[in-house]
């Protein structure tokens, strides 16, 4: 069997976090291409059907979010079992959360197909473009387990500290979203041509193919996963856990897609231009991140390996490096995306006024990305130290105090380029208030232990 406890817990914190965030960077650079080859694809078919993918970014990412918090229950009490060498438990966590994450993923395949047009109509979807939207999302909800299951199975191999493996399963998926992508929405080498709902299955078949090497190698190489089900008593006890841990974690991620949403909303008031243009940008942002992503990915299951451990130490200088990084690196992007905005907004979509608001929203957006990083590294600490409902608060912070209200003031001023101003301004003041709350716990764990 492979070592699967304690990865995080020895040797150098920069190596590991080195060695972490190389293994991811790939991994992560193929999140970001599945959205943003997406993107270009549906730009080619116009800016109706692009408009039609702004409109479903926040529901995927609302479903997503709501998954990840569970997920990031999972991730922590198992990350903290296999720090205290608790192998047992790490296994028991495991083979629960794979279960829950099927239940789940049901339930939202039924509510999603019987209220998807009901709920893109409210979000201001009308025509041509609500018939797109709901063509692209029924075909997502039905095959929403292949995605879910998916992340979970690459969570779990980053919490063992194997996000080579990790990475490789993303990159499989996203290499086969690619090619389908191309077959599907333009009906090349013999496929039907399925415009954005071609887009939609791409996604579903080419998640199930990126699903099956985490799985096997938790199974197989770990032996950490067993298909047959605990005891009922048993699942019910670690669901119970895993859902209580993970509910202050949903209700903090489910914040960023309703802020979307919201700024969707008011976007739409202003026509399909600042949609298309705000849909884009959102996902051609994703770009920025790869990098401190890619560290970022690790952090959860570091923060939570040692905070079991109780190597608090150890949790002070992966604090400091960290935000370091995130700080200067994304102030570097900063300057990059300046002077490359408007090449660059070109690329996806042929509609000037689309490219004007997507060249503007870069310049404005970009210069907060450092703090945006802190702040969800800030979440991260937090989450894995066991204070899940503290990063669900910085997510209220930055949404709901923040965003949503400068958000309004758009259409007060009759201005949609303040939508990007006060997402600067929200980036900056929540990233500031992250960067101490989880500096502050980080440093009395210390104190409280000499």
């Amino acid at each position: 069997m492979a070592e699967s406890k304690g990865f995080y817990t020895t040797g150098s914190i920069g190596v590991i976090m080195l060695k972490t965030s190389s293994a991811m960077l790939i991994g992560t650079i193929a999140i970001s291409l599945y959205n943003v080859v997406d993107t270009y694809f549906v730009g080619k078919l116009g800016t109706g059907p692009l408009a039609a993918m702004g409109f479903t970014l926040p529901v995927v990412m609302l479903c997503g979010c709501i998954f990840r918090g569970i997920f990031a229950g999972i991730m922590t009490i198992s990350g903290q079992a296999l720090g205290a060498q608790d192998k047992q438990k790490a296994q028991e966590t495991i083979r629960s959360g794979f279960y829950l994450a099927v239940l789940l993923s049901f339930i939202l395949a039924v509510v999603g197909k019987c209220y998807s047009h009901l709920l893109f109509l409210k979000l201001g979807a009308v025509g041509d473009t609500l018939e797109k939207v709901c063509g692209y999302m029924d075909i997502w909800f039905l095959g929403c387990v292949t995605g879910m299951v998916g992340l979970l199975g690459g969570d779990i191999l980053i919490v063992i500290g194997d996000t080579k493996m990790a990475s490789a399963a993303i990159l499989t998926g996203t290499m086969t979203n690619i090619v389908l992508d191309y077959c599907l929405i333009f009906g090349n080498f013999g496929f039907p041509e399925m415009g954005i709902e071609g887009a939609a299955l791409a996604t579903i078949i080419s998640q199930a193919l990126g699903a099956i090497l985490p799985w096997v190698l938790i199974n197989k190489k770990y032996e950490l996963m067993r298909w047959k089900p605990l005891p009922m008593a048993t699942t019910l006890q670690y669901w119970k856990k895993e859902i209580s841990f993970g509910v202050p974690v949903m209700l903090g991620s489910i914040i960023l897609p309703v802020g979307q949403t919201v700024v969707t909303r008011i976007a739409a008031h202003f026509g399909d231009v600042a949609v298309a243009a705000m849909g884009a940008v959102n996902r051609l942002e994703t770009l920025a991140f790869m990098i401190p992503m890619s560290v970022g990915f690790g952090l959860t299951a570091m923060t939570a390996q040692n905070y079991g451990a109780k190597a608090y130490d150890r949790l002070k200088q992966i604090y400091k490096t960290a935000n370091l990084f995130a700080g200067l690196y994304l102030l570097l992007i900063a300057v990059v995306i300046t002077l490359i905005a408007d090449p660059l907004a070109h690329q996806f979509s042929n509609d000037p006024a689309v490219c004007d608001l997507m060249r503007h929203g870069l310049y404005i957006i970009s210069w907060g990305f450092g703090l945006l990083e802190i702040h969800r590294y800030s979440g991260f600490f937090l989450t894995g130290c066991g204070k899940p409902l503290g990063g669900a608060l910085l997510n209220i912070l930055r949404i709901v105090v923040l965003t949503i209200p400068l958000a309004f003031l758009a259409l007060w001023l009759e201005s949609v380029l303040w939508l990007f101003w006060g997402r600067l301004i929200s980036d900056v003041l929540a990233g500031s208030v992250g960067l101490i709350a989880s500096g502050v716990m980080i440093w009395r764990l210390a104190k409280n232990k000499q």
